[in-house]
């Protein structure tokens, strides 16, 4: 399986929330092993739609119950536009931004909710990329702190921020 670090209970509770899923259909993209989509079933959603990569993953997203499909979510082209998007995106070198933008741009449809965990470096990181996102994110939303433990149950100490975004 590929590095993973499971959306802990509680964060996966906010994020969720933030969302407001209830009726709604929700895209969770690299949903790993579907710690957002059991709280958007959980928090009545009408359903959710998970992209996930890694055959393993999709194995035990099957095993739970859930239908994903398997494929590198950048280059997937949507089956249709979201109302709601719940995502924690893999990190490493700025695969976060690449996500959430794509998310954002490609699946979510107007008047649309992206709520995803990311890394803090998207706060400081003066590369072009990053600078471009931030611009995104004051134009269509906010970004807040988690606390520096917020993934210690799921064996890390990766600092990350929470964004949202309205389209």
């Amino acid at each position: 399986m590929p590095q993973l670090f499971v959306t802990p209970p509680g964060l996966a509770r906010e994020i969720v929330k933030r969302a407001q899923v209830e009726g709604k259909v929700v895209l969770e993209p690299s949903a790993g092993l579907g710690a957002l989509a059991r709280e958007c079933i959980a928090q009545n959603a009408m359903g959710v739609y998970l992209v996930e990569q890694a055959s393993a993953c999709c194995e035990a997203l099957r095993a739970a119950g859930f239908f994903p499909t398997q494929g590198a979510f950048l280059i997937l082209a949507p089956p249709q536009l979201y109302e709601r998007i719940v995502m924690n995106p893999p990190f490493a070198d700025g695969a976060d931004i690449d996500h959430v933008t794509c998310a954002f741009e490609r699946w979510l449809a107007p008047g649309g909710w992206l709520v995803a965990i990311m890394a803090v470096g998207v706060k400081f990181r003066q590369d072009r990329k990053t600078t471009a996102f931030r611009a995104l994110v004051e134009e269509h939303g906010e970004m807040e702190d988690l606390p520096e433990d917020a993934f210690e149950s799921s064996g890390t100490s990766v600092r990350t921020v929470i964004v949202t975004l309205n389209k």
